[in-house]
């Protein structure tokens, strides 16, 4: 049987439309109905509570709209806010997706995570990425000036390379190597978002 409702995908802006692209990659003749939370962007530095509420009214939106299914395309949601099981049609989130790509790198043995306060306060990540391989070791840090530069499309070469250095910056102040980093803020995607170092 055929279900021709849309698929529903939402975030708390702009950068889960690379989410969509992807599905769209996958499911080409799937039709997509996407929200894009920017009047209330970032959800990162709210508080759980907060973040349950506009993933419900998220939700609730796409419902409205008949969808049979919701990708929760916005990390700080997938880590806080689905954990329920009684919603009236499947919700998925980017968690893991996400530390599925990131643990099947060959020699992945360090990951940091870099996301939102919310997202890694969540230790989803964590948990995740060592429920797949407990040997890993796995960091977490806040970088809640990212999302703000995703949203407003200011990705250039300079971004690039402030992400370097805040990567060489933890290293150096660990005495570690790091040979894998997940960027999980909005712009982030399945395994788009997971970057080597080798």
């Amino acid at each position: 049987m055929n279900d021709s409702r849309p698929l529903g995908i939402f975030d708390s802006g702009l950068g889960g439309l690379t989410v969509v692209a992807a599905v769209r990659k996958l499911l080409p003749r799937e039709n997509i109905v996407y929200l894009g939370d920017t009047a209330r962007v970032p959800y990162g530095n709210r508080s759980p509570e907060t973040i349950r509420l506009f993933a419900q009214q998220d939700i609730d939106f796409l419902l409205k709209k008949n969808v049979k299914a919701v990708i929760a395309a916005c990390n700080t949601v997938s880590a806080n806010a689905l954990d329920r099981t009684d919603f009236p049609v499947p919700v998925c989130g980017v968690i893991e997706p996400g530390a599925d790509a990131a643990s099947a790198i060959p020699g992945a043995k360090r990951i940091v995570v870099l996301g939102t306060r919310a997202t890694v306060r969540s230790d989803a990540y964590k948990k995740a990425l060592l429920a797949r391989d407990p040997a890993l070791t796995v960091d977490q840090r806040f970088c809640p000036l990212f999302v703000p530069l995703v949203e407003e499309g200011l990705l250039d070469p300079d971004l690039f390379s402030a992400k370097s250095s805040l990567m060489q910056a933890f290293m150096n102040e660990n005495h570690t190597s790091v040979n894998t980093r997940m960027l999980n803020i909005p712009d982030s995607s399945y395994a788009d978002g997971v970057e080597n170092f080798y």
